[in-house]
């Protein structure tokens, strides 16, 4: 079974973050998102029993933001590795 998840982490120095739901196939829309705070978008998914990722580098949120991501297939220490580099 397909799953997949978006979480909205603020910035390395903080430890907040948002769990995003998905409405649609490609949209997960979330809007409560405060402007002007800097983030990550980490975003994560199981297919075919295969992990999947995508780690944004850093933004800053603006009115209507939009952003755009591709996962690729990874291992569970990739994805590890890759969180642990954001700091």
């Amino acid at each position: 079974k397909e799953k997949s998840w978006i979480e909205i982490y603020a910035n390395k120095n903080q430890t907040s973050m948002v769990h995003v739901y998905q409405s649609t196939p490609t949209t997960y829309p979330y809007y409560y998102a405060p402007v002007g705070v800097p983030c990550y978008l980490v975003v994560v998914g199981v297919n075919s029993g295969k992990l999947y990722s995508s780690i944004s580098s850093s933004f800053t949120i603006v009115n209507s933001h939009t952003l755009n991501f591709s996962m690729t297939e990874t291992t569970s220490t990739d994805f590890k590795n890759a969180i642990t580099a954001l700091n």
